[in-house]
């Protein structure tokens, strides 16, 4: 379990954040292979799955914020100039 904690976590994180995904196959797989029993198995897994949905949440939360902001900007404007 300490090869997981102190190099496949890590390096999985690192490949998460620069987003090659190459290395984040090689981090379950060998995760896979280095677990012999199913005590602590899939953490990796588990941590991809959440980090790409967390990230698909962001985006859509900046998308719609983006959008309120462009809405909210050109409704004021519109408010001011009828007054």
């Amino acid at each position: 379990m300490t090869i997981r904690a102190a190099v496949l976590l890590p390096y999985l994180l690192s490949c998460l954040m620069d987003r090659k995904y190459t290395g984040v196959i090689l981090c379950i797989l060998a995760e896979a292979c280095i677990v012999w029993t199913l005590y602590g198995a899939g953490v990796c897994l588990l941590v991809t799955v959440a980090w790409l949905i967390l990230g698909a949440l962001v985006s859509q939360f900046r998308k719609r914020w983006e959008k309120r902001k462009m809405t909210d900007a050109h409704g004021r404007s519109g408010e001011e100039a009828t007054e």
